[in-house]
């Protein structure tokens, strides 16, 4: 599902080259994300990228989040570093609807999502869009195609995220595109389109000589991980017998995981008990959060791993050498204490462990321990039925916000 985000008029849109991050082009016609892509950008080019002096063209954004990942929350993006170039406001230069790619994707896509921002406007292949039509502005006559929109947009200084599913672009007091934009939700498999306008510097101001500027984004957006993994209990017996004929250790299992730039992988390893003796099984096992992406982890608050731990396993006292003392204060989306708690304490209470993350030691890689222990019931159990082989399924989720950054370049050259 696109929907398309304008924040420009302009008389005639051009094509241009599309880049990211690390300078590679990218197809517009890309159709898929990597694995340790959350929201991907699959486009952030100037359209017509050669510009003469004092002559204008456009930014375009356009990204997607992942089918296989989580729905993104918070989604803001930002530009920089414009230089003497500048963004163009809201005047009466209409679009041509013609020349926006996906016109059937644009026309049903927005109003899905958005209804209320074409009620009384029904985009056909001739029709443009104004800043009146784009914001359904309650206008009339000659103001028609002057109306700058004063409708669904925050007063100056406002977060582009402060009312719920409003789409925000222009400064309601001098009615100038802003850098900055977001959406609260974009669901798996959305995609954007953000636009802005830009105008070229004059001669004057790059003194007649050519002149290139080097254009970034910022994105930022709240995402998660999900994931489930499988603790292999396996006796000793079964042990011996796999290792007399040469076979491995190795249990198929069923894993699960989401898609996004952090993965959480689970460090296999089965877990060997005894036919006989003592009361219960304590063991660790491990996994490694990782960072894939491109881009990096931000605001520390909001990163955050849980694991849900299977009825048949406790955690140990000494957990809290790689787990926190919790504050409920600060955990109360997941936890309804109202005190602090300890690692082992919580997972008593409520079958999970929770840890705030720093993103400095998310640089690359991060590896944690669950110290834990078999419940004297459940291995009792498993010695008393000869079980060889049983399987606990936990889950690991991690709660985190992202950003990304890319770039793309524009040049202007003098007349004469």
């Amino acid at each position: 599902m696109k929907k398309l985000l304008v924040l420009l008029s302009l008389v005639v849109l051009f094509s241009g080259c599309t880049q990211q991050s690390n300078n590679e082009s990218v197809s517009a016609s890309e159709s898929s994300l990597q694995s340790f892509q959350g929201i991907g950008v699959l486009e952030f080019n100037v359209i017509k990228n050669q510009l003469p002096p004092g002559s204008s063209t456009y930014l375009k954004l356009r990204i997607r989040n992942n089918a296989l990942g989580k729905t993104a929350e918070n989604v803001v993006v930002k530009i920089d570093n414009l230089g003497f170039y500048s963004l163009l406001d809201c005047t009466s230069e209409p679009i041509s609807v013609d020349s926006l790619s996906n016109l059937n994707s644009v026309k049903h896509g927005v109003n899905a999502y958005y209804p209320d921002l074409f009620e009384s406007f029904e985009i056909e292949n001739n029709d443009v869009i104004t800043c009146g039509h784009l914001y359904n502005a309650v206008v009339t006559g000659a103001d028609l195609n002057n109306a700058y929109v004063t409708t669904k947009i925050g007063e100056r200084g406002d977060s582009p995220l402060s009312v719920e599913d409003e789409l925000f672009l222009y400064d309601m007091d001098a009615d100038l595109t802003v850098v900055e934009h977001g959406v609260q939700r974009l669901f798996r498999s959305d995609e954007y389109e953000f636009y802005w306008g830009i105008l070229a510097p004059s001669e004057g101001m790059i003194n007649n000589i050519y002149y290139k500027q080097n254009i970034y984004y910022v994105l930022t957006y709240d995402y998660s991980s999900e994931n489930y993994f499988t603790v292999v209990a396996m006796s000793s017996e079964e042990v011996n017998r796999r290792r007399s004929l040469g076979e491995s250790l190795e249990v198929p299992v069923d894993t699960s995981t989401t898609a996004g730039p952090i993965s959480v992988m689970y460090n296999y390893l089965p877990v060997e008990f005894q036919r006989v003796g003592g009361s219960s099984l304590e063991y660790a096992f491990s996994f490694t959060v990782a960072n894939n992406g491109a881009g990096s982890l931000s605001n520390q608050e909001n990163s955050i791993i849980k694991v849900i731990l299977p009825e048949e396993i406790d955690v140990t006292s000494n957990c809290g050498d790689w787990w926190d003392v919790i504050d409920c204060s600060e955990f109360s989306d997941f936890i309804s204490c109202t005190d602090t708690i300890t690692c082992d304490e919580l997972a008593v209470a409520e079958g999970i462990l929770l840890k705030k993350v720093d993103p400095e030691n998310i640089v690359r890689s991060y590896n944690l321990q669950i110290p834990f222990k078999i419940s004297s019931v459940e291995l009792s159990d498993l010695r008393n039925l000869n079980i060889p082989i049983k399987t606990y399924s936990f889950k690991v989720e991690m709660n985190y916000s992202y950003n990304l950054e890319g770039s793309t370049s524009v040049h202007t050259s003098p007349i004469s």
